[in-house]
């Protein structure tokens, strides 16, 4: 515990000359039950009253979340600041509150346990060992080192006044917690095993007296108290060993009484309906007094229930932009925003109409006096009393009509019908007819030995040999002699020349000249064909020279 531990009045304490406040004898007294198992030591515990369940800590911070019963629930370990020696519950501001022996406050989400904010604490406190939070949301801390309850705004930062418990020779406080169902306080000794009950402002209720023998808390021994802490949920107090494992289960001698009020569980959200304020003075429900006390959906009190709601007749500021009207009304007993003429849906030119059914405002208008029009450039449809629909003024009708008429079917006979007739008919007559026919009919022979380039070869370079170019356009002509004047005879149909003698019935044949002859030979065999048949030296009976080859027998002969 890192406290002196000297004993004072081993047999209980005296009381000294002390003020003794009257109280419900059910709300201070206590008679142990039964012993809890907690597994360690406990220097620190707290009961969230919200959830149900019972912390428990060493002073290192391991700690177990307990059932009221002592069922575990599961391990934890709250924030490491340094030694710890008090918790307790925030119900209003819902947070675990944790306090070490250096007076450092460390505040925690209460399921995590995670920390969500830290403080050091002054005002001449020392040894900080124990924690409550009282109804008036102020913080009471027990000062070990300075034997008082320092009572600080629920900050920290503000002192609000200081309990010296020496007054009444009451030293060693270790530990505090609220009575349930009362606002006095019970705080215990380490050094005494004593116990008494105070009220907020000091004034001693119960005497003190030793823990097991005297009241407050009667039934068995202690050796270091520690850990105390209350539970509304059935008004028990629990008092655990410093160094043992395990807390003391105490009831009210009155039995078990629920005295959880909307603080303990869960404030404001703990209210609601008819009572939906949770009274700081009394711990309970009630209505609403003022609109101050209303807050989210709700903004407006109604006084006549005590009930916070959107809004009353006389006061709609809520519906001053809900697109269902300006006006407060009650729909089914529950207040809503709403109306009553066209005036809560918008302006007289709005084109917003009241809806007297649901008494909704919707889009609409209605020619009748005293009720909403359309904006400027519309026209309502309404020519009753039935709300009509704003629209666009049409244009006149001619406009519409005869533009339309013309482009539509004028132009597009026009378009589609002669045109197309001159271009599909004319047009493709003249390329289909003369172009063929002259490219079809003087393009090539089809001939075996004259099937391409002969036609242009005769036309360009006519042979003595045959008169002139073929005198017939037929392609067909060429399939036997040629038609024109041949030559007179000569030398060179006995062979002597490498021509071939025409067959009966038929002329000499010309074969195309070999894809390999060059043009250079060309030119040489058709200077030599310029020459008389007299003087052509192959006449006489010359022979070329051996090995030569002889021009007209490059190409064998074509049947």
């Amino acid at each position: 515990m890192g406290k002196a531990c000297s004993r004072f009045f081993s047999g209980g304490f005296a009381l000294a000359a002390a003020v003794l406040v009257a109280a419900p004898a059910w709300a201070q007294e206590f008679r142990y039950v039964r012993t809890v198992p907690t597994g360690m030591g406990v220097e620190a515990s707290y009961f969230d009253s919200e959830r149900g369940h019972v912390a428990v800590f060493n002073p290192s911070g391991a700690g177990r979340f307990l059932r009221t019963d002592g069922t575990l629930l599961r391990t934890v370990s709250a924030p490491s600041t340094g030694f710890l020696d008090a918790a307790a519950y925030d119900t209003i501001g819902h947070r675990a509150l944790f306090l070490t022996q250096d007076c450092t406050l460390t505040e925690a989400n209460p399921e995590t346990l995670t920390m969500t904010a830290t403080r050091r604490l002054g005002h001449g406190m020392s040894i900080c060992a124990g924690l409550g939070v009282g109804r008036d949301n102020n913080l009471y801390i027990a000062s070990y080192g300075t034997n008082e309850v320092v009572v600080l705004d629920r900050t920290g930062a503000t002192l609000v006044r200081r309990i010296a418990l020496a007054s009444f020779r009451f030293s060693g406080i270790d530990g505090l917690a609220y009575i349930p169902g009362s606002d006095n306080i019970l705080v215990a000794s380490s050094t005494g095993a004593g116990a008494a009950v105070i009220s907020p402002t000091g004034a001693v209720v119960i005497a003190p007296g030793a823990i097991g023998a005297a009241r407050p808390l009667q039934g068995t021994t202690i050796s270091v108290p520690d850990g105390l802490t209350s539970l509304c949920a059935n008004g028990h107090v629990w008092l655990c060993e410093a160094y043992s494992p395990q807390c003391y289960d105490f009831q009210q001698t009155t039995g078990d009484r629920s005295t959880c009020g909307c603080h303990e569980t869960g404030g404001a959200n703990a209210c609601g309906g008819a009572t939906p304020i949770c009274d700081d003075d009394t711990n309970n429900c009630r209505g609403c007094l003022a609109d101050s006390e209303c807050l989210g959906g709700t903004p407006v009190c109604d006084t006549a229930s005590g009930r916070c709601v959107l809004c009353t007749t006389m006061n709609a500021r809520a519906c001053a932009r809900s697109p269902d009207g300006r006006a407060c009304i009650a729909a089914a007993g529950v207040p809503s925003c709403g109306c009553a003429t066209d005036g809560d849906c918008g302006g007289a030119t709005s084109g917003r109409v009241c809806d007297p059914m649901p008494r909704r405002c919707a889009d609409g208008c209605s020619t009748a006096p005293g009720r909403n029009g359309c904006p400027a450039g519309l026209r309502c449809t309404s020519t009753g009393s039935e709300p009509g629909r704003c629209e666009e003024v049409p244009d006149a009708a001619p406009m519409d009509t005869t533009p339309d008429t013309a482009p539509d079917t004028t132009p597009d006979t026009t378009a589609d019908t002669t045109p197309d007739t001159v271009l599909d008919t004319a047009p493709e007559a003249a390329t289909d007819t003369a172009p063929e026919v002259a490219q079809d009919l003087g393009a090539a022979d089809t001939s075996r030995d004259d099937t391409g380039p002969q036609g242009p070869q005769d036309t360009s370079r006519p042979d003595p040999r045959d008169a002139g170019a073929d005198t017939s356009s037929s392609p067909t002509l060429d399939a036997g002699t040629d038609a024109g004047t041949r030559p007179p005879a000569t030398a060179e149909q006995g062979g002597s020349c490498g021509c071939r003698a025409a067959g009966a019935g038929g002329g000499a044949r010309w074969g195309f000249l070999a894809a390999w002859a060059a043009a250079g030979y060309l030119r040489r065999r058709s200077s030599r064909r310029a020459l008389p048949r007299g003087n052509d030296p192959r006449s006489a009976g010359n022979s070329d020279p051996p090995g030569r080859l002889r021009p007209q027998k490059d190409h064998p002969a074509r049947n």
